[in-house]
């Protein structure tokens, strides 16, 4: 008996230590990435031969696996070392259909905060191209009708009225069959020669400014659908140039705004600043990718708050927003986010005026897609 009772006791320990090594293999279990000739990222347990050479290298570099903590594993990969640097882990550049834009995570679940014209196109641009195609578009009508006067013309000064097919080509208003009908006469004098080239010119002109005209065309059209079709899937880089996929979520009917999703992940969130009750005067930072430089920050002055159309709580300051920079956060010195960089004012003569949406619009504006 007292040896089957020694026995019991041994079993139940060797149980137990076959469950508290595996436990902490899995605990400690480290997930590698790396693309394939396709240029698709993947992730697993099993490292490439080259991360095995770089984690017996570890005198030479230090490896930092990513993990489903994301916050603390940019803490520990990154190290910020003031409050705009630890603002930069909540940041991300975002990958669009149509370019490269910012972004930020707005809670430790996943969700990321931009601007709709990340993926839409900024609605100012393209008002501006819609009121261009229609003002270039009554002109080359009117050009067309001017090109045929001359045609018509053309046809009364050289007594060519009676050539069957030059008339069609005139009934037709077709000008590019009859220059080439007009080109064929074969004749000799110098007037009929400098018409010829004249016209021929002419009609070049016409065919560059009616192939600019139908470019301005195709990209008013993609506008169209990329505002009623937004993308299912962005990707998003994070502040060590990690890439992941993230799924959209909604956007705001009233203001430029997007949520989108990084699911299966705990993520850097701010902390939120009251702009309600801040100073003019105070200093205030834009981070994001301007000109896909990832991560940068330019530095301004708050001016005041002001009221937009829809009521939203819109942020004047000086700060720098370009091109890739909209949709990153706005961040105080205490690198807590007070809105999301939207726009800058753009007319002869002005500069250093820059909006960015507060945070307690986006909060509104989100509230039942955060929780």
């Amino acid at each position: 008996m007292p040896f089957k009772i020694k026995m019991y006791w041994i079993l139940w320990i060797f149980l137990g230590l076959i469950l508290v090594g595996s436990w902490g293999e899995f605990s400690f279990a480290k997930i590698y990435k790396y693309r394939d000739p396709s240029g698709n990222w993947h992730y697993t347990d099993t490292p490439t031969d080259e991360q095995r050479a770089e984690e017996g290298e570890g005198n030479k570099s230090e490896f930092h696996p990513i993990s489903w903590d994301l916050n603390r594993y940019l803490e520990e990969k990154l190290r910020p070392r003031n409050s705009l640097e630890k603002a930069r882990n909540f940041t991300v550049t975002i990958q669009t259909p149509i370019g490269l834009g910012s972004g930020f995570f707005i809670d430790e679940n996943g969700s990321i905060i931009t601007n709709r014209h990340v993926f839409e196109g900024d609605k100012n641009q393209i008002a501006a191209a819609s009121q261009v195609f229609k003002v270039e578009t009554a002109r080359l009508e009117q050009f067309r009708k001017e090109l045929f006067l001359f045609a018509v013309n053309l046809v009364q000064y050289e007594g060519l009225g009676e050539d069957p097919q030059m008339a069609h080509s005139l009934k037709n208003q077709d000008l590019d069959s009859f220059i080439r009908l007009y080109k064929e006469i074969n004749r000799k004098d110098t007037a009929h020669k400098i018409n010829s080239e004249r016209f021929d010119k002419l009609m070049e002109d016409y065919h560059q400014k009616q192939e600019k005209l139908d470019k301005l065309k195709e990209y008013l059209q993609n506008a169209e659908i990329q505002a009623d079709n937004p993308p299912g899937y962005v990707t998003v880089i994070l502040a060590d140039n990690t890439p992941f996929e993230a799924k959209f979520v909604t956007k705001s009917p009233d203001h430029d705004l997007a949520l989108f999703q990084l699911s299966g992940y705990k993520t850097p969130m701010p902390k939120f600043g009251d702009v309600l009750s801040l100073p003019a005067g105070s200093r205030v930072y834009a981070i994001g990718s301007p000109l896909g430089l990832s991560h940068s920050v330019s530095e301004g002055i708050f001016s005041a708050l002001r009221r937009d159309e829809h009521g939203a709580w819109i942020i004047q300051s000086t700060a720098k927003v370009n091109k890739g920079n909209s949709g990153g956060p706005l961040v105080d010195e205490q690198g807590r986010v007070l809105g999301v960089n939207t726009a800058k004012m753009m007319r002869p003569g002005v500069e250093g005026i820059s909006f960015s949406i507060s945070i307690h619009t986006i909060m509104e504006a989100f509230k039942r897609d955060l929780k």
